[in-house]
């Protein structure tokens, strides 16, 4: 192996490093499912909707009914440990991925970007092993994790080249609903701060990952990432994303770096060996497709019409991070019926949530969604449904205007809603 000019993929590298993200991972997962318990989550996400907003092809798809689910997450909170702590992380990992997976695909309006990235890791900690063994880990697998924690990276800042975020919006109206951060906050109004934080939260998702793969400039990059991270944090309160990126960045130091540290207290790990392992030939492809898939998603919004922040279509699993800020009024939701003529307002709070309201109000496709449902109820009591809506949206500060033409009889419209 030394007198190989090139690294091979098949190479093995110390697996410490991974090591340590895995813990990290289920560690940090099992406060957060400790979180669904503690703050109510599972009872007002899946318990409280009589509706649930579907995927595509997955309306089939329900919450198992009290006491199941919250069997369903404590299992979730068992797998979190066993990939920190257990003898079969793996199959932890996957069954975890599986769990968890299938809790965030009951509703839409419960989607978030660092749920969807957890999936994924969770998925790559199955597939590669992550724990330290003479063996190692295949350079491949390591190279899967860094691309991983990339892809939120580099798509993030791609998406701010479009939209207003250069223009200062919607940064300029949410740093001014939080002047009272330390220190920087009473300047949060000033057009030369809202600047540093537009460009710089664009250079820093375009920049880090070359300045972390190169190792002169590491070091400062992954505390500069930490800075950013916590600042994040601080701002918007986003859940496990900046802790879980702040562990997936430690993935681009050296892969010992874990060992050397246990050596500094006084401990050893087991030694890694020197011979390759092939990749097999689905191994192969699965990382090929992996790729070609993390790429393809988050430009997929190219292929709806209109902009993807109005329409929200392609605006999952593409990493659109603190983008855009839109607030809706809704105006009326009307229920016609046919028969006899007579007409009626329909009051989304006797159907969703406070949380359902609000992300349906920013989806067409989900105002659809939920007057198909009103319908289905109105037919059960011989009523022949016409459904219109006017919600009207603003967006990043601009003046309210309709998301749906409120003329459209949300029944009797095709199944897929265009938009503006």
């Amino acid at each position: 192996m030394e007198g190989r000019s090139t690294p091979a993929l098949t190479d093995p590298l110390d697996g410490a490093s991974i090591s340590f993200f895995r813990v990290a991972f289920g560690v940090i997962l099992a406060v957060e499912i400790c979180r669904y318990f503690a703050l109510g989550w599972i009872e007002r996400d899946f318990i409280q909707p009589e509706f649930h907003f579907a995927y595509f092809g997955l309306e089939g798809l329900r919450p198992w009914p009290e006491p199941w689910i919250q069997v369903h997450f404590a299992l979730l909170l068992l797998l979190a440990l066993g990939i920190a702590f257990g003898g079969r992380q793996r199959l932890c990992a996957a069954l975890f991925a599986l769990g968890f997976g299938l809790a965030n695909l009951w509703d839409k309006s419960t989607y978030q970007n660092h749920n969807y990235l957890v999936f994924l890791f969770a998925i790559l900690l199955a597939l590669v092993p992550a724990t330290i063994r003479p063996s190692g880990v295949p350079r491949w697998g390591l190279y899967l994790f860094r691309f991983q924690v990339a892809v939120p990276y580099v798509f993030g800042g791609i998406a701010k080249l479009g939209g207003d975020w250069l223009a200062g919006a919607p940064m300029g109206m949410w740093l001014t609903q939080r002047m009272d951060f330390p220190v920087l906050g009473k300047y949060f109004e000033e057009p030369w701060l809202v600047g540093i934080f537009v460009w710089g939260g664009l250079v820093f998702d375009l920049a880090i990952v070359p300045l972390l793969l190169w190792r002169r400039t590491r070091v400062a990059a992954f505390i500069g990432a930490v800075l950013f991270h916590l600042v994040n944090h601080r701002l918007f309160q986003i859940g496990i994303f900046p802790w879980f990126m702040i562990a997936g960045t430690t993935l681009f130091f050296a892969p010992s770096w874990p060992r050397r540290a246990f050596e500094r207290l006084g401990r050893s790990l087991p030694s890694v060996g020197d011979t390759a392992q092939p990749i097999r030939s689905w191994q192969r492809f699965v990382v090929v497709a992996w790729i070609v898939l993390q790429v393809a998603l988050p430009l997929r919004h190219w292929l709806y019409p209109g902009r993807v922040d109005w329409t929200e279509e392609g605006h999952r699993f593409a990493w659109h991070m603190k983008l855009r800020d839109k607030q809706a009024r809704i105006h009326s939701i009307t229920l016609h019926d046919l028969r006899n003529g007579e007409s009626g307002g329909v009051d989304p709070r006797d159907h969703l949530t406070n949380r359902q309201i609000t992300e349906m109000c920013m989806h067409p496709v989900m105002i659809r969604q939920f007057a198909l449902h009103v319908a289905d109820k109105a037919r059960a009591h011989g009523i022949q449904p016409e459904i219109r809506a006017d919600i009207r949206v603003s967006l990043n500060g601009a003046p309210f205007v309709p998301l749906i033409d409120p003329e459209l009889d949300l029944v009797a419209f095709p199944a897929r809603l265009t938009e503006h």
